[in-house]
């Protein structure tokens, strides 16, 4: 009776701590992302968006998705190094002002338990003046419709959303 008692406390926990070993990889991926974004946008290069998402085959879920070989190319051709799987979608979206100036969103979604309600991770680039303030602000993190955003989070840049930092948006409950 004590062996079930422990089981049906551990074994909840245990795959709780699996899922949340899944959603570790988005945060860094993320990270990466940005910096491939902003080395390609000093480069005078622009920023590359891909609204879709990469990999663009299947739905994030709990196996890894298999990046295609034009997911890959994409990839190398912003400077993004990834892996030849990922349990994250990844999606940049980008807006331009009048004089060029750029700001983008990026977000990574991932449904680990398969339930059809994603977790996300956010990151917001805005264009910033000679003095830090924001000239352009990123438009909305282009995550899926079924993105569960936790209460107080947004998928929206505002005051208060630091800058180039990956932020979880989904409540920790949401897998």
């Amino acid at each position: 009776m004590i062996v079930g008692i422990l089981a049906a406390i551990a074994i909840p926990n245990i795959i709780r701590y699996q899922l949340e070993a899944k959603s570790a990889e988005a945060a860094p991926a993320l990270q990466a992302l940005a910096a491939a974004e902003q080395a390609r946008g000093a480069a005078g290069k622009g920023y590359f968006v891909f609204p879709e998402g990469l990999p663009s085959a299947g739905s994030p879920g709990a196996a890894r998705m298999t990046w295609s070989a034009d997911d890959l190319a994409a990839a190398r051709r912003l400077g993004w190094q990834v892996e030849g799987a990922s349990y994250a979608r990844y999606r940049v979206h980008g807006v331009e002002d009048k004089q060029g100036k750029q700001a983008i969103s990026m977000c990574a979604e991932m449904d680990h338990d398969g339930d059809g309600k994603m977790a996300a991770w956010v990151l917001f680039r805005p264009a910033l003046g000679p003095g830090g303030e924001v000239i352009v602000s990123p438009p909305p993190a282009p995550c899926d419709e079924w993105v569960a955003v936790a209460e107080g989070a947004s998928l929206e840049f505002g005051e208060g959303t630091p800058p180039g930092k990956p932020i979880r948006v989904s409540p920790p409950d949401v897998f």
